[in-house]
Parts: C-alpha cells; structure tokens; sequence
C-alpha cells in the first residue's frame, strides 16, 4: 500500500471519520495485517473498552454475513457490511466463516469493525471459528461472541466458574490435567472460555440476547503480574 494513502486511513480512522465504500476495498487487499489489527482494535476499544460479552444466542437485532465462499470476497464483505451500517448504527453484525483461512478471517473482521459505525456490535460466531481463531479476532476488531457451547454458558453466567484468571484449575470443579502424550492441557468448556478471553487481555461478560449483562467477570491478571507467578503445571 502505497504510504500516503496508509497514512490517510490511518488518520481518519484515529479522527473517527466514516470509512467509504473504496476505502474498505483498499484495507481489504492489504497484506499488512498487524497494521490492520491494530487499527480496528483501535476503533474496538473506543467503543467497547476491554469488555467481550459473549452467549449462546445471537442478539435480537443482528444480521448475518456468511463469509469465505464468495468469488470476489472483498466486494461481498464490504458491500455487506455497508448495507447493514445504513440499516442502523446499533445494529450487530454476525460473521460466519465457510471456507477462510486463519489471515482472511482477522482481515475480514478487521475491515469490518473500521467500516462498521462505532454503536454497532461485531459478533463472531463461535461455531464456526473454533476457540484458537476466536481469540484472535477479539484483538481483530470482535468485542461479542454468540453460538458459544451452551456447557460453558451456564456457569459461565452465574460466575460459578471462579472470578479471577489466578483462581483457574483451584476449584474441585475446575479441573485441570496434563495429557503426556499430546502435551496439552484440557479445560472444562467454561474455563476454556473464560481464560480464552481474559488471555487476550479482556474481560469476559456474559449477556442476554437483548445485550443485558447478566454477569461480568473479573478483569484479566496483567501479564507482568502473571509472569511474576510460576505458571501452574499439575493442579
């Protein structure tokens, strides 16, 4: 991208000025992802501080938009996007991945954060992104999660998960296990989404589908603090 016209978006996106139509098939074609990244995160944070609400319905007033199959994807996504931003600055938009790579997935919800208006929700669908790519798009520009597995919104609401990240793997009902085979430790489902949450800096809030909170967890453990303490490897 040429540097006079990064440095043209950059300006009106930190000024709050509407991005247009042209503008959206510019960033759409940038390589430049962490450019990209932090720039809707930007716009994110403005609107939505470090809070991620999250719930297994979808909000009331969403739309959907199904991305990765289309034959000219930076036309479908921006178009889309832009057809609901004149519907209403409120309104949330749904993105559903079909076929995307993990980088067409941040740029797209990257773009449309920065052509969505600032009162407007960005949702990523749970399902269809899996936990891993999630967590990546609440730095791309997601402040919302729907679809998520009933299993984790049920504790997860009335806060029986435990309230901060350094309680994780304490409780007897939050257990926590090394598989020596695979190296990986396995989480209950609402652990898992919590700590998703709180590991990319924010803090998870559960909501209703009219976005009434219902309950607001524990703001995440800054990282110089988590690094101050041994990580836990058996519980």
């Amino acid at each position: 991208m040429d540097s006079g016209l990064k440095h043209a978006l950059e300006q009106k996106v930190y000024a709050g000025g509407r991005l247009t139509r042209d503008d959206g098939i510019v960033l759409f074609g940038t390589d430049e992802l962490a450019w990209l990244g932090r720039l809707a995160h930007h716009r994110r944070t403005e609107s939505y501080n470090d809070r991620v609400t999250f719930a297994v319905a979808r909000p009331i007033d969403s739309r959907e938009i199904v991305y990765g199959g289309a034959e000219d994807p930076a036309a479908h996504l921006v178009d889309s996007v832009l057809n609901l931003r004149e519907l209403s600055g409120g309104v949330t938009a749904v993105l559903v991945k079909e076929e995307a790579a993990p980088a067409d997935a941040l740029r797209t919800f990257a773009v449309a954060r920065l052509l969505l208006d600032p009162a407007a929700h960005l949702t990523a669908d749970y399902a269809s992104h899996g936990p891993a790519l999630t967590q990546l798009l609440l730095n791309y520009g997601a402040d919302d999660l729907s679809d998520i597995p009933a299993e984790a919104a049920e504790s997860a609401e009335t806060g029986e998960a435990g309230e901060t990240a350094e309680e994780a793997g304490t409780d007897a009902g939050t257990s926590r296990w090394r598989n020596a085979d695979k190296n990986a430790v396995a989480l209950d489902a609402t652990r898992e989404l919590l700590e998703m949450i709180w590991d990319a800096g924010l803090r998870p809030v559960a909501r209703d589908a009219a976005f009434t909170v219902i309950h607001e967890h524990d703001a995440p453990v800054p990282l110089a603090a988590r690094r101050a303490e041994p990580q836990r490897i058996w519980a």
